[in-house]
């Protein structure tokens, strides 16, 4: 289990120097140790580590290559989609709210940057839901980054029937 959280954060890495083949083939090894992991080797600390988790870290990774690489962009962007989706589910792992809002956030962002104004706004909506539970400055971060995307599409009636909402939210942080 170990080795797959190493290997999680190794593709991590590879994503955010842009090297798409290390990242497929970390995150891909990342998830074949932890399915093939048995029972005697887990970490207490790793509790969380599930393949939904792995998953949704590829997501964010595929995003983050995605911004650096046009050529590659949509695809990326809909693998992306697909792998963050399952674990930013307003039921999926409801002891683990910060994760979901963290990984709801990025998949916001994956529809925003695919021009999915609809979705973003839909999953913004479900993230926000998580604030009353989840006190994390990253997640802040983040959920102040996509009120600024929002803020220049803030034209398209989805967006601006929103924004108040996000003002709402993020005032009461």
């Amino acid at each position: 289990m170990l080795q797959a959280r190493i290997l999680g954060r190794a593709a991590t890495a590879h994503a955010a120097a842009g090297n798409l083949a290390e990242f497929r083939t970390a995150a891909g090894e990342a998830q074949d140790l932890l399915a093939a992991a048995s029972g005697t080797d887990d970490v207490p600390y790793l509790y969380y580590l599930n393949a939904d988790q792995l998953a949704a870290e590829a997501g964010q990774g595929l995003l983050t290559l995605a911004c650096q690489a046009q050529a590659f962009q949509t695809r990326l962007l809909k693998e992306a989609v697909d792998l963050l989706t399952p674990l930013s589910g307003i039921d999926s792992r409801v002891d683990y709210q910060r994760s979901a809002l963290l990984h709801g956030c990025y998949l916001a962002e994956a529809h925003l940057r695919r021009r999915d104004l609809e979705a973003s706004v839909e999953v913004t909506r479900v993230a926000l839901t998580r604030l009353a539970e989840v006190r994390s400055t990253r997640c802040i971060v983040l959920l102040t980054g996509l009120r600024r995307a929002f803020a220049r599409r803030r034209r398209a009636a989805a967006v601006a029937a929103f924004l108040p909402e996000l003002d709402e939210a993020l005032r009461r942080m």
